[in-house]
Protein backbone atom coordinates (compact mmCIF):
# COMPACT_ATOMS: atom_id res chain seq x y z
CA UNK A 1 0.00 0.00 0.00
CA UNK A 2 1.49 3.33 -0.94
CA UNK A 3 0.81 6.89 -2.22
CA UNK A 4 0.43 7.64 -6.63
CA UNK A 5 0.30 10.74 -7.54
CA UNK A 6 -1.66 11.53 -11.18
CA UNK A 7 0.79 13.19 -13.89
CA UNK A 8 -1.73 14.65 -15.01
CA UNK A 9 -4.24 15.99 -12.00
CA UNK A 10 -0.89 15.59 -9.59
CA UNK A 11 -3.95 14.43 -7.21
CA UNK A 12 -2.51 11.44 -4.92
CA UNK A 13 -4.06 7.83 -4.57
CA UNK A 14 -3.64 5.09 -2.34
CA UNK A 15 -2.75 2.26 -4.42
CA UNK A 16 -2.46 -1.54 -2.86
CA UNK A 17 -3.06 -5.06 -4.37
CA UNK A 18 -6.12 -7.16 -3.42
CA UNK A 19 -6.97 -10.43 -4.52
CA UNK A 20 -4.55 -10.27 -6.98
CA UNK A 21 -5.62 -6.75 -8.72
CA UNK A 22 -4.80 -3.55 -7.98
CA UNK A 23 -6.68 -1.15 -6.30
CA UNK A 24 -6.69 2.00 -6.16
CA UNK A 25 -8.94 5.55 -4.04
CA UNK A 26 -8.69 8.71 -3.98
CA UNK A 27 -7.05 11.05 -1.53
CA UNK A 28 -8.80 14.17 -2.81
CA UNK A 29 -5.56 16.19 -2.19
CA UNK A 30 -3.07 17.28 -4.05
CA UNK A 31 -0.70 17.91 -1.00
CA UNK A 32 2.12 15.16 -0.14
CA UNK A 33 1.22 15.74 4.19
CA UNK A 34 -2.55 15.56 3.60
CA UNK A 35 -2.42 12.33 1.33
CA UNK A 36 0.39 10.39 4.06
CA UNK A 37 -2.49 11.28 6.52
CA UNK A 38 -4.95 9.59 4.95
CA UNK A 39 -2.47 6.53 4.06
CA UNK A 40 -1.88 5.87 7.48
CA UNK A 41 -5.59 6.05 8.40
CA UNK A 42 -6.39 3.72 5.15
CA UNK A 43 -3.18 1.34 6.64
CA UNK A 44 -5.30 1.17 9.86
CA UNK A 45 -8.82 0.73 8.66
CA UNK A 46 -7.93 -2.04 6.04
CA UNK A 47 -5.17 -3.60 9.51
CA UNK A 48 -7.95 -3.34 11.71
CA UNK A 49 -11.22 -2.82 10.41
CA UNK A 50 -13.96 -2.02 12.96
CA UNK A 51 -17.51 -4.25 13.80
CA UNK A 52 -20.63 -2.73 12.08
CA UNK A 53 -22.49 -5.26 13.77
CA UNK A 54 -22.62 -2.98 17.04
CA UNK A 55 -25.78 -0.27 16.44
CA UNK A 56 -25.50 2.67 18.44
CA UNK A 57 -28.73 1.06 20.16
CA UNK A 58 -27.10 -1.90 21.10
CA UNK A 59 -24.22 0.10 22.27
CA UNK A 60 -25.95 3.20 24.39
CA UNK A 61 -28.14 0.13 25.96
CA UNK A 62 -24.70 -1.26 27.14
CA UNK A 63 -23.46 1.80 28.62
CA UNK A 64 -26.74 2.48 30.15
CA UNK A 65 -26.58 -1.14 32.04
CA UNK A 66 -23.56 -0.61 33.77
CA UNK A 67 -25.13 2.57 35.52
CA UNK A 68 -27.63 1.11 37.15
CA UNK A 69 -28.21 0.58 41.05
CA UNK A 70 -26.29 -2.72 40.59
CA UNK A 71 -24.19 -2.02 37.46
CA UNK A 72 -20.37 -1.61 37.13
CA UNK A 73 -20.60 1.74 37.46
CA UNK A 74 -23.92 2.61 39.79
CA UNK A 75 -25.07 6.69 39.72
CA UNK A 76 -27.75 8.09 41.57
CA UNK A 77 -31.25 7.69 40.70
CA UNK A 78 -31.84 11.47 39.53
CA UNK A 79 -28.55 10.80 37.35
CA UNK A 80 -29.53 7.42 36.15
CA UNK A 81 -33.20 9.03 34.98
CA UNK A 82 -31.64 11.76 33.06
CA UNK A 83 -29.32 9.21 31.00
CA UNK A 84 -31.89 7.04 30.47
CA UNK A 85 -34.09 9.58 28.57
CA UNK A 86 -30.69 10.42 26.95
CA UNK A 87 -30.27 6.97 25.69
CA UNK A 88 -34.23 6.68 24.56
CA UNK A 89 -33.63 9.63 22.43
CA UNK A 90 -30.40 8.68 21.27
CA UNK A 91 -31.65 4.98 19.97
CA UNK A 92 -35.15 7.27 18.55
CA UNK A 93 -32.94 8.87 16.44
CA UNK A 94 -30.10 6.69 15.25
CA UNK A 95 -30.86 3.48 17.13
CA UNK A 96 -30.41 1.21 14.34
CA UNK A 97 -27.34 2.73 12.62
CA UNK A 98 -24.00 1.26 12.90
CA UNK A 99 -22.23 2.91 15.91
CA UNK A 100 -18.89 2.78 13.55
CA UNK A 101 -20.28 4.70 10.75
CA UNK A 102 -22.05 7.51 13.31
CA UNK A 103 -20.58 11.43 11.46
CA UNK A 104 -20.91 14.63 12.98
CA UNK A 105 -23.70 15.61 10.39
CA UNK A 106 -25.53 12.84 11.91
CA UNK A 107 -25.07 14.20 15.33
CA UNK A 108 -26.10 17.90 13.97
CA UNK A 109 -29.21 16.47 12.11
CA UNK A 110 -30.63 14.88 15.26
CA UNK A 111 -30.20 17.85 17.43
CA UNK A 112 -32.28 19.55 14.81
CA UNK A 113 -34.67 17.17 14.94
CA UNK A 114 -34.92 17.53 18.70
CA UNK A 115 -35.48 21.35 18.34
CA UNK A 116 -38.18 21.02 16.17
CA UNK A 117 -39.74 18.84 18.81
CA UNK A 118 -39.45 21.09 20.99
CA UNK A 119 -36.90 20.41 22.99
CA UNK A 120 -35.20 23.64 24.67
CA UNK A 121 -31.40 24.90 23.55
CA UNK A 122 -30.33 24.09 27.12
CA UNK A 123 -31.72 20.64 26.95
CA UNK A 124 -30.42 19.66 23.86
CA UNK A 125 -26.84 21.00 25.15
CA UNK A 126 -27.06 18.62 27.98
CA UNK A 127 -28.67 15.81 25.71
CA UNK A 128 -25.21 16.57 23.87
CA UNK A 129 -22.59 16.00 26.60
CA UNK A 130 -24.92 12.74 27.40
CA UNK A 131 -23.97 10.98 24.23
CA UNK A 132 -20.19 12.39 23.73
CA UNK A 133 -19.84 10.29 27.26
CA UNK A 134 -21.40 7.43 25.23
CA UNK A 135 -19.14 7.64 21.94
CA UNK A 136 -16.53 9.03 24.14
CA UNK A 137 -16.18 5.00 25.64
CA UNK A 138 -16.90 3.33 22.40
CA UNK A 139 -13.20 5.49 21.13
CA UNK A 140 -11.69 4.60 24.36
CA UNK A 141 -12.63 0.70 23.66
CA UNK A 142 -11.67 0.91 19.75
CA UNK A 143 -14.46 0.12 19.00
CA UNK A 144 -15.34 3.69 16.62
CA UNK A 145 -12.32 5.39 15.39
CA UNK A 146 -13.03 9.04 16.63
CA UNK A 147 -15.74 10.32 18.59
CA UNK A 148 -17.99 12.35 16.06
CA UNK A 149 -19.98 13.93 19.22
CA UNK A 150 -16.47 16.14 19.93
CA UNK A 151 -16.94 17.99 16.52
CA UNK A 152 -20.37 19.33 17.16
CA UNK A 153 -20.59 22.56 18.56
CA UNK A 154 -22.61 22.88 21.94
CA UNK A 155 -26.18 24.49 21.24
CA UNK A 156 -25.89 28.09 22.08
CA UNK A 157 -28.24 29.21 24.82
CA UNK A 158 -29.80 32.57 24.55
CA UNK A 159 -31.96 32.47 27.12
CA UNK A 160 -29.99 34.78 29.25
CA UNK A 161 -29.90 35.10 33.15
CA UNK A 162 -32.60 33.90 35.13
CA UNK A 163 -35.24 36.12 36.91
CA UNK A 164 -34.21 37.12 40.56
CA UNK A 165 -37.86 36.64 42.66
CA UNK A 166 -38.60 39.48 44.60
CA UNK A 167 -39.98 39.36 48.26
CA UNK A 168 -43.59 40.18 47.32
CA UNK A 169 -43.59 37.61 44.60
CA UNK A 170 -41.59 35.25 46.67
CA UNK A 171 -44.56 35.52 49.37
CA UNK A 172 -47.32 35.65 46.73
CA UNK A 173 -45.67 31.36 45.65
CA UNK A 174 -45.39 30.51 48.95
CA UNK A 175 -48.68 31.44 49.96
CA UNK A 176 -50.45 29.61 46.71
CA UNK A 177 -47.73 26.49 47.77
CA UNK A 178 -48.84 26.25 51.02
CA UNK A 179 -52.69 26.41 50.32
CA UNK A 180 -52.36 24.02 46.89
CA UNK A 181 -49.47 22.29 46.65
CA UNK A 182 -47.72 19.03 49.23
CA UNK A 183 -46.07 20.45 52.41
CA UNK A 184 -42.80 19.21 51.65
CA UNK A 185 -42.42 21.57 48.41
CA UNK A 186 -43.24 24.84 50.77
CA UNK A 187 -40.69 23.61 52.76
CA UNK A 188 -38.09 23.24 49.75
CA UNK A 189 -38.83 26.80 48.23
CA UNK A 190 -38.63 28.49 52.14
CA UNK A 191 -35.05 26.55 52.71
CA UNK A 192 -33.95 27.71 49.39
CA UNK A 193 -35.21 31.26 49.15
CA UNK A 194 -33.52 31.17 52.64
CA UNK A 195 -29.67 29.87 51.61
CA UNK A 196 -29.01 30.25 47.78
CA UNK A 197 -28.57 26.01 47.58
CA UNK A 198 -29.14 24.51 44.35
CA UNK A 199 -32.01 22.29 44.38
CA UNK A 200 -30.05 19.08 43.29
CA UNK A 201 -28.02 20.23 46.55
CA UNK A 202 -31.29 20.36 48.75
CA UNK A 203 -32.02 16.95 46.90
CA UNK A 204 -29.00 15.25 47.62
CA UNK A 205 -28.58 16.79 51.26
CA UNK A 206 -28.53 13.46 54.00
CA UNK A 207 -29.47 13.35 57.49
CA UNK A 208 -25.54 12.67 58.17
CA UNK A 209 -24.30 15.64 56.53
CA UNK A 210 -26.51 17.42 58.99
CA UNK A 211 -25.80 19.28 62.31
CA UNK A 212 -28.71 20.84 64.02
CA UNK A 213 -26.80 21.02 67.37
CA UNK A 214 -24.24 23.44 65.97
CA UNK A 215 -26.27 24.68 62.91
CA UNK A 216 -24.06 23.14 60.59
CA UNK A 217 -24.34 21.22 57.42
CA UNK A 218 -21.93 19.84 54.58
CA UNK A 219 -23.32 20.60 51.32
CA UNK A 220 -21.78 18.14 48.59
CA UNK A 221 -21.73 19.23 45.15
CA UNK A 222 -18.99 18.70 42.34
CA UNK A 223 -15.40 20.37 42.57
CA UNK A 224 -16.37 23.21 39.58
CA UNK A 225 -19.85 23.60 41.76
CA UNK A 226 -17.84 24.79 44.89
CA UNK A 227 -17.29 20.91 45.81
CA UNK A 228 -17.80 19.87 49.59
CA UNK A 229 -18.00 22.92 52.05
CA UNK A 230 -19.69 23.41 55.26
CA UNK A 231 -22.05 26.26 56.03
CA UNK A 232 -24.30 27.24 58.49
CA UNK A 233 -28.01 26.60 59.23
CA UNK A 234 -30.60 29.83 59.63
CA UNK A 235 -32.51 29.23 61.78
CA UNK A 236 -35.83 29.07 60.65
CA UNK A 237 -34.56 26.53 58.38
CA UNK A 238 -33.53 24.64 61.56
CA UNK A 239 -36.74 24.77 62.61
CA UNK A 240 -37.87 23.28 59.38
CA UNK A 241 -35.75 20.22 59.18
CA UNK A 242 -36.65 19.09 62.83
CA UNK A 243 -40.10 19.06 61.52
CA UNK A 244 -39.05 16.51 59.08
CA UNK A 245 -36.76 14.56 61.24
CA UNK A 246 -37.25 10.80 60.72
CA UNK A 247 -38.18 10.91 56.85
CA UNK A 248 -35.39 8.14 56.13
CA UNK A 249 -34.10 9.28 52.67
CA UNK A 250 -33.06 12.98 53.93
CA UNK A 251 -35.01 15.97 54.74
CA UNK A 252 -35.82 15.61 50.89
CA UNK A 253 -35.56 13.44 47.79
CA UNK A 254 -35.63 13.73 44.30
CA UNK A 255 -39.69 13.47 44.18
CA UNK A 256 -39.33 17.38 44.64
CA UNK A 257 -38.38 18.59 41.26
CA UNK A 258 -41.80 16.28 39.84
CA UNK A 259 -44.37 17.63 42.66
CA UNK A 260 -42.87 21.41 41.59
CA UNK A 261 -43.68 20.67 38.26
CA UNK A 262 -47.11 19.03 38.45
CA UNK A 263 -48.00 21.89 41.02
CA UNK A 264 -46.75 24.04 37.87
CA UNK A 265 -48.76 22.70 35.84
CA UNK A 266 -51.84 22.96 37.98
CA UNK A 267 -50.99 26.92 38.20
CA UNK A 268 -50.44 28.28 35.38
CA UNK A 269 -49.38 31.72 36.11
CA UNK A 270 -46.18 30.10 37.60
CA UNK A 271 -44.96 28.24 34.56
CA UNK A 272 -41.98 30.20 33.51
CA UNK A 273 -40.80 30.33 37.49
CA UNK A 274 -37.47 27.90 37.88
CA UNK A 275 -36.24 26.94 40.92
CA UNK A 276 -32.74 28.49 40.37
CA UNK A 277 -34.57 31.87 40.46
CA UNK A 278 -34.40 31.44 44.40
CA UNK A 279 -30.26 31.35 44.40
CA UNK A 280 -30.42 34.44 42.25
CA UNK A 281 -32.59 36.23 44.57
CA UNK A 282 -30.64 35.48 47.66
CA UNK A 283 -27.62 36.76 46.17
CA UNK A 284 -29.26 39.72 45.03
CA UNK A 285 -30.80 40.00 48.32
CA UNK A 286 -27.23 39.88 50.39
CA UNK A 287 -25.69 42.07 47.94
CA UNK A 288 -28.11 45.17 48.45
CA UNK A 289 -27.07 44.42 51.95
CA UNK A 290 -23.64 44.86 51.33
CA UNK A 291 -22.82 41.40 51.76
CA UNK A 292 -21.41 40.04 48.44
CA UNK A 293 -18.61 38.91 49.72
CA UNK A 294 -20.79 36.67 52.34
CA UNK A 295 -23.22 35.93 49.59
CA UNK A 296 -20.51 34.39 47.55
CA UNK A 297 -19.12 31.89 50.16
CA UNK A 298 -22.72 30.74 51.28
CA UNK A 299 -23.76 29.63 47.15
CA UNK A 300 -20.11 28.37 47.26
CA UNK A 301 -18.80 30.26 44.25
CA UNK A 302 -15.37 30.59 43.39
CA UNK A 303 -15.37 33.66 41.16
CA UNK A 304 -16.19 37.58 42.25
CA UNK A 305 -17.51 36.94 38.30
CA UNK A 306 -20.13 34.42 38.75
CA UNK A 307 -21.17 36.06 42.10
CA UNK A 308 -22.20 39.64 40.07
CA UNK A 309 -24.04 37.14 37.36
CA UNK A 310 -26.69 36.19 40.18
CA UNK A 311 -26.97 39.96 41.33
CA UNK A 312 -29.77 41.64 39.59
CA UNK A 313 -29.45 45.30 41.18
CA UNK A 314 -30.95 48.45 39.80
CA UNK A 315 -30.33 52.35 40.68
CA UNK A 316 -32.86 52.35 43.69
CA UNK A 317 -30.80 49.53 45.07
CA UNK A 318 -27.65 51.64 45.32
CA UNK A 319 -29.15 55.02 45.88
CA UNK A 320 -28.91 54.79 49.84
CA UNK A 321 -24.54 53.79 48.77
CA UNK A 322 -24.59 57.11 46.75
CA UNK A 323 -26.64 59.20 49.71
Amino acid sequence: MKLWRHPETKSFYVVWQEHGRSQRKSTRTKKRVEAEKILRRFQREKLDPLDHSLTVGDAAERWLREREPDGLRPCQPQTYRDYRLAVDRLVALLGSRAAASVTPRMIRHALEELRKQGLSQPSRAKWLRFIRMIFGELHREGEIRLNPVLAVPKPRVEEGRREALTVERFEALLGEVRESGPQGLADALEILWLTGLRSVELIRLSWEDIDLGRALWTIRSPQNKGGVSERPIPRRVCEILEARQGLPRGPFGPGLRIAWARWKSRNPAWTGLNLHSLRHAFVTRLARSGNAAAASFLVGHHSEAMTRHYTHLTAEDVRHLLD
